[in-house]
């Protein structure tokens, strides 16, 4: 995990969980009631663009008595906070969060001063939160309010609050203390829509791509048992075809855990010129929304095996026309040139993915 990321994730989580009376900037009550699964493009962006890099990761949001209980969860279904949020004072606050580590440690937050996310922009203190890790390792991170502004997002009524703060991060041989400022878009009806803290050390940047209900999303996992970037090569749009992986399907990474990571020579550039010059498509009221293609980028630098995944503007399951995914795909294997993921010095197979964002059939920007 990429340094004071990890609880990032963690504040992510509380922002997703802000109340407000009329409208609410939260889910719906009907998809609280039943679980809903926000599905973020994660960027981290350190001052070496050669390291930037992309990963998804879901937050689960679900209401269970009288609290609400807000979950990070990666790719391979493993939850890595649970945070409590206690709704019953006239600012929501969180008063619990525990997280979870690979080594099988559970580690509890300790709230000097909670957080409160309050959208009226009135005056809230600071907040102020310490973790100790189970190394003795010690986080500290020091939070302002700043003001809050009204918005339309996807023609629905929005708020952008602002913050500042630092943070410092010590283990036993070295300090770590960074400035820090953080934006966070919240939409009504979605939630938590765009996430920002800026460091001079790196950006982190979370991005709603889609909404998943709990009944949509068990499907999902009993689908796709081992992880969600899985992808069946008997049910892909090129099945039949001659691509193939240079390894068994369990040995398949992600592209982004590479050094260097999977990605087009040239990145977003090289997809922003081809798309340029092969969307030919006259505008199409109504087909607008999230494209995702989803393949495997082989040790070779071939691509295949692809699926996708469609959302609309709300964030909500679509369909897109055949031709405007036949498209999208031929833009992706017009790629001139494939840097595969390397882990270790080794080419490897890795799942990759990019979201077209359309606006009536007109590509308005490529993720990631």
């Amino acid at each position: 995990m990429k340094p004071h990321v990890a609880f990032l994730l963690l504040i992510v989580s509380i922002s997703a969980c802000t109340r407000m009376e009329n409208p609410n900037f939260l889910p719906r009550d009907s998809d609280l009631q039943a679980g809903i699964y926000n599905k973020y493009y994660v960027h981290y962006q350190p001052t070496d663009r050669n390291e930037w890099n992309t990963e998804f990761q879901y937050i689960r949001l679900k209401k269970q008595g009288n609290f609400i209980l807000s979950q990070n969860i990666k790719p391979d279904y493993q939850v890595t906070t649970d945070n409590f949020i206690d709704p019953s004072e006239p600012n929501w606050i969180l008063n619990k969060t525990l997280s979870y580590f690979g080594n099988g440690d559970t580690i509890s937050t300790n709230y000097i001063q909670p957080y409160i996310y309050n959208f009226n922009n009135e005056d809230i203190p600071p907040s102020e939160v310490e973790t100790i890790y189970s190394n003795d390792s010690y986080f500290y991170e020091y939070l302002e309010h700043q003001n809050t502004r009204d918005s339309i997002i996807v023609n629905r009524p929005a708020k952008i609050l602002t913050a500042k703060g630092y943070r410092i991060f010590r283990t036993n041989s070295d300090t770590t203390e960074l400035n820090i400022s953080r934006t966070t878009i919240y939409v009504d009806g979605i939630g938590l829509y765009y996430s920002r803290l800026s460091t001079p050390a790196f950006n982190y940047i979370w991005e709603l791509v889609e909404q998943i209900p709990e009944r949509a999303y068990r499907k999902l996992l009993s689908e796709k048992p081992e992880r969600i970037a899985y992808i069946n090569p008997n049910e892909t749009l090129d099945r039949g075809t001659n691509f193939s992986s240079c390894d068994s399907s369990d040995q398949i990474v992600d592209y982004y855990n590479g050094n260097p990571d999977g990605a087009p020579v040239g990145r977003k550039r090289t997809l922003e010129k081809l798309t340029a010059d092969m969307w030919d498509f006259a505008e199409r009221s109504g087909v607008s929304g999230y494209l995702t293609l989803r393949f495997v980028l082989n040790c070779e630098g071939e691509v295949g095996w692809f699926v996708t995944e469609q959302a609309d503007l709300d964030f909500g399951a679509t369909t897109f026309p055949p031709d405007i995914i036949q498209r999208a795909k031929d833009i992706i294997e017009s790629v001139p040139e494939w840097q595969p993921t390397k882990i270790y010095g080794e080419s490897r197979d890795s799942y990759a993915y990019i979201t077209f964002k359309l606006q009536d059939a007109q590509v308005i920007d490529i993720l990631p």
